[in-house]
């Protein structure tokens, strides 16, 4: 099931680097995340993709600088080095959650849509109530033809972030198949 809108994803960069994400406005929708431009204001806004990977590649080892150069690439969109940084940063630990959300959330904006499930499926046992995973999940099962298992997780987002993205997606699903009057109260 594919859906012809872009993804209006809350979470991006917020999610990314371990933050929690807010409410995105119908200007920032086309952006990668809320507040995609977060991955250059953590130093300021004078830290570039440059300066992030000649630092990364000094401090292999730190994962949140990894995770901003990760980040950093999916702002600019570059989602084949995000991808390539979040999966080394997501196998060396594999159960960093922010790791996986950038992961999935590129995987999504690449339209692999079964490899973000797969990815994020893991971890909803031992996060359940972490909206940013309901959200990046639910889209991605939507996508991928599950939309009994995505639509329930957007409705969550919905009413748990009074998202206006998240009830569209889970409303525009419900019209896809047909399920009229839920689709309108949604």
């Amino acid at each position: 099931m594919r859906f012809a809108w872009k993804l209006c994803v809350t979470l991006g960069v917020h999610a990314a680097q371990g933050q929690g994400a807010r409410q995105s406005s119908a200007a920032e929708s086309a952006a990668p995340g809320p507040s995609a431009t977060a991955a250059g204001a953590q130093g300021g806004g004078t830290l570039s993709i440059e300066s992030l990977r000649r630092a990364a590649a000094q401090n292999p080892s730190d994962t949140s600088l990894r995770l901003k150069l990760a980040a950093a690439y999916f702002h600019a969109g570059d989602l084949a080095h995000a991808r390539i940084v979040y999966q080394a940063v997501h196998a060396a630990e594999p159960g960093n959650l922010a790791a996986a959300l950038g992961l999935g959330y590129t995987y999504v904006k690449l339209g692999r849509y079964d490899d973000a499930v797969e990815l994020l499926a893991p971890f909803e046992h031992a996060h359940p109530a972490n909206l940013d995973l309901e959200y990046v999940l639910g889209y991605a099962q939507i996508e991928s033809g599950q939309p009994a298992h995505g639509i329930p997780r957007m409705e969550t987002v919905a009413r748990g972030r009074h998202s206006a993205d998240a009830w569209l997606i889970a409303g525009s699903a419900l019209m896809y198949l047909k399920h009229y009057p839920q689709a309108q109260t949604d």
